[in-house]
Parts: structure tokens; C-alpha cells; sequence
């Protein structure tokens, strides 16, 4: 899809979920084929996705629908330099990975409200979050950014960029600390100063549950997206803040698919 091609008004409704996390392209089971005698046949499977990309989110990054996001969603001048303002301040001009270390809404350390969002939303712990960093930490040299839903977590990070791996931080991040829940995280200097995040660590949100936000409360959402969607390699598991960034990165982005604290290879694709 060329830009030539775009129509000059551009729209979009959104409804729903993500509209790629429909069936097209992914390992969904077809129904069962009949047989001759009228019973059903064993089930037929679609393609799996590109090897690059982890099952289940093959079609997010599918070549058309990339390059449809991207022309719909171009980040705007505001988002582009504060996008460029936060690489800068972070990394300089050195190159640098991204992870997005997604815990859950319920998990430990949250500064979430209760009932504002589902507390059975638990994918994964902050001792497993610091084992990816672990992973990621032996598999390369490169600084890394942090995008993650938990406080605890992202306060500790916060805190280790400015003391290299003091306590549990000041300010927002003891604000953080203390509606999760959760003592102070130390991470060790091998991490703390290898590991970036930015923002405050006690104000995200989640849109899809609280539909009362401002607008710059969710300012640093896109932010983010757009950090780790350029950053070297993107390492993610399974959630539509990670499918969101694969659709957003522009082609040719590398991509690594972590599991049960453990980092998967880098992998780029070729559209």
C-alpha cells in the first residue's frame, strides 16, 4: 500500500476490542470438515503465523494491516517530539531495546483501585518481570526501556535510574509503593542501571475499565508505544499493548517473545 494510494480524509471507527484480534490470520481451529458418512472429520488448522511473530498475534503485524495503522495513526507533531525529547533524555544517541513487562491488573504491586479493574487479572509476578530483565540483561549490552503496568515495579526502575539501584524511590514512587501495597523493590546495579522507564510510576490507567481519564493521563501510554515500536528489538508476551506496538512498528522491527521469565531470541521480520 503506497501513500500515493491513501485518500487525503482519513477516518476510522473503533468499536470493541482490537480489530486484529479477530480470526483472520490466527491459529484458531476451522470447524470440523464432514466426512463421507456425515460424521465430523478432525478439525482443520489455518496457517500458523511467521515464525517471528508468537502464536496468536500473526496478523497484527501482517504487511497491509501495518501499513494501514500507520498512515491512520501517524503520531502527531506533540507525540513526535516528546517521543524524541524522551529518547534523548534516556538514551542519548545510542541504540536501545524495549520491553513491556505486562503483570496483570490484579497482580502484586499494582496501584490500581480496587474495582476499578479485574483483580483476577494476574499474569505474572515481580520476581518473574525482574527474571526477563535478568535474561535480557546476560543476552545483550544494550540499555533497555521499560513499559509495565505494575508500581512496584516501575518505581523500583525509576528509583535505580537515578541512585543506581537505591531504595525504594521518593515522591511519586513512594506514593506508588504504598497504594500497591508492596515494600520497597531494590533492583541490583547489574539491572538499575541498564533499565529505563519514564513517566510516574502511580499514574497509569487502564482505558479499557476506567473511562474517566483525562486526556494526560494516557499522554504517556503513547509515548511509550511509540518508544518501544522504534526501539531495536521490542521483547513482549501476549497482550494488546504488545499487539499494538507490533502494528505500529515500521517494517523490518525485530521482535523477541518472552515466557515463564525466560527471553526469547530477536528475530526481525522482512516486510
Amino acid at each position: 500500500m503506497s501513500a500515493d494510494a491513501m485518500p487525503s480524509a482519513r477516518w476510522v471507527r473503533v468499536v470493541g476490542n482490537t480489530p486484529w484480534m479477530s480470526a483472520v490470520g490466527l491459529n484458531a481451529t476451522l470447524p470440523a470438515e464432514k466426512g463421507g458418512d456425515g460424521t465430523a472429520g478432525p478439525p482443520r488448522r489455518r496457517p500458523p503465523p511467521r515464525p517471528v511473530f508468537p502464536p496468536g498475534q500473526g496478523s497484527s503485524a501482517a504487511p497491509t494491516l501495518g501499513c494501514l495503522l500507520r498512515a491512520l495513526f501517524a503520531p502527531s507533531a506533540w507525540l513526535a517530539a516528546a517521543v524524541e525529547a524522551r529518547r534523548r533524555e534516556l538514551f542519548g544517541d545510542s541504540p536501545f531495546e524495549g520491553v513491556h513487562l505486562r503483570l496483570g491488573d490484579g497482580a502484586a504491586g499494582t496501584a490500581f483501585r480496587p474495582g476499578t479493574v479485574p483483580t483476577t487479572d494476574r499474569r505474572m509476578t515481580v520476581d518473574g518481570a525482574v527474571s526477563v530483565m535478568r535474561c535480557l540483561a546476560s543476552a545483550g549490552s544494550s540499555p533497555v526501556f521499560v513499559a509495565t503496568d505494575n508500581a512496584r515495579l516501575k518505581a523500583a526502575i525509576l528509583a535505580g535510574k537515578r541512585g543506581g539501584g537505591g531504595g525504594g524511590g521518593s515522591g511519586g514512587e513512594e506514593v506508588a509503593l504504598r497504594r500497591s501495597g508492596g515494600g520497597g523493590l531494590v533492583l541490583p546495579p547489574a539491572l538499575a542501571g541498564r533499565f529505563r522507564a519514564q513517566g510516574c510510576a502511580d499514574c497509569m490507567v487502564n482505558p479499557v475499565f476506567q473511562h474517566n481519564f483525562t486526556r494526560e493521563s494516557v499522554q504517556d501510554i503513547f509515548v511509550e508505544m511509540v518508544m518501544l515500536a522504534h526501539s531495536r528489538c521490542f521483547h513482549h508476551a501476549s497482550s494488546n499493548f504488545a499487539t499494538t506496538v507490533l502494528a505500529l512498528a515500521p517494517p523490518g522491527a525485530c521482535h523477541g517473545h518472552y515466557a515463564a521469565g525466560r527471553c526469547g531470541r530477536c528475530e526481525c521480520s522482512t516486510s
